[in-house]
């Protein structure tokens, strides 16, 4: 979903079973990065992985009162950190490569054609020369 769908990485963490619309190859999201909500169309590969995860999960976990539709341990979602580093060795392993840029939460990126920094400082950004 992450890939496919647009979606940042706790995008898909959130979701509860209620909000994956099968009939309409859908997922709602509620409460967005800038607090809206969304309906994000769901790519007919990433419904067949979805069903067969779904069907897997069942199948080993029958009866599983999770709420979360990616499910975690003791009725939680998967963990944050946990999906952040499979997503960056996955993205490593295909061969995609940025250099000094974190995704997600961002804290910097360095900027290689302008050997500049951009740091996140409270709520705005400020531009530093790389050296400092």
């Amino acid at each position: 979903m992450l890939a496919r769908c647009g979606m940042r990485i706790n995008e898909p963490l959130r979701l509860c079973r209620h909000h994956y619309r099968p009939d309409e190859g859908s997922v709602y999201i509620e409460r967005t990065k800038f607090r809206k909500d969304r309906l994000i169309p769901l790519p007919q590969s990433v419904l067949v992985e979805l069903k067969n995860y779904l069907s897997v999960r069942e199948a080993f976990r029958a009866g599983d009162e999770n709420p979360y539709l990616l499910a975690g341990r003791k009725n939680r979602p998967l963990s944050d950190n946990h999906v952040r580093s499979v997503f960056h060795q996955t993205i490593e392993a295909i061969g995609i490569h940025h250099p000094g840029r974190t995704m997600g939460n961002l804290t910097f990126i360095c900027i290689r054609k302008g050997q500049h920094r951009w740091i996140k400082s409270s709520s705005f950004l400020r531009n530093e020369p790389s050296g400092s």
